[in-house]
């Protein structure tokens, strides 16, 4: 059962929280955007560093999906876009192995290090072509923050709905967990060329 899944993920939370003391909030920053277009999608590669808090790790580590919300702003004149875009990150207790989960690519790590590396140099997010209403250059801005993912079925389930179906301590630990999303700033606006796009008509 979800609930059962919840509520284990939870407990080994409780133990790793209370075994190893907090060493202080990690900042989520975003460093350099690039954007440009391939093929039919527009790509946008940050970099993202320190993306968890040690708390949201000990998390991570406890074998409980957390996760990175980032919201998008796309402008030109006469139009303004948003785009949320959510990455589940997962630890996998029995093979040590972590899973990095996108709405376009599922990507398996070794270690926190290698995904640490990803976030930093590798990650993008695609925009499919079809997604802007108009030709020519767009400005791009983003930002992000961590986030506490349970399961894929619960993005549409209120959180008062999960917290009803957990009794005792995992109600607590859920409750202690189930924060707001703590975002970086905005980044600074950046250039979508419209080149490739043109050619793509």
């Amino acid at each position: 059962m979800r609930i059962s899944h919840i509520f284990l993920g939870l407990t080994l939370f409780l133990l790793a929280f209370f075994a190893s003391p907090s060493t202080g909030k990690a900042e989520l920053r975003v460093g350099d955007i690039h954007a440009f277009w391939d093929g039919p999608f527009a790509v946008i590669q940050p970099e993202i560093f320190e993306p968890f808090t040690p708390e949201t790790r000990k998390t991570l580590h406890s074998g409980m999906p957390v996760g990175i919300q980032i919201e998008l702003k796309l402008v030109r004149t006469g139009f303004v876009k948003e785009k949320e875009v959510r990455v589940k990150v997962q630890y996998n207790i029995w093979n040590e192995k972590f899973i990095v989960i996108t709405e376009h690519t599922s990507v398996p790590f070794n270690s926190y290090g290698e995904v640490l590396n990803y976030f930093e140099n590798d990650f993008r997010i695609l925009i499919a072509f079809d997604e802007f209403p108009k030709r020519g250059e767009w400005l791009i801005r983003m930002r992000a923050g961590e986030r506490r993912v349970f399961d894929d079925e619960d993005k549409s389930k209120p959180i008062e709905s999960i917290e009803q179906d957990l009794r005792g301590i995992a109600r607590w630990l859920f409750k202690r967990g189930a924060t707001e999303d703590s975002y970086c700033d905005w980044s600074d606006y950046i250039k979508l060329l419209p080149e490739e796009k043109e050619e793509t008509r």
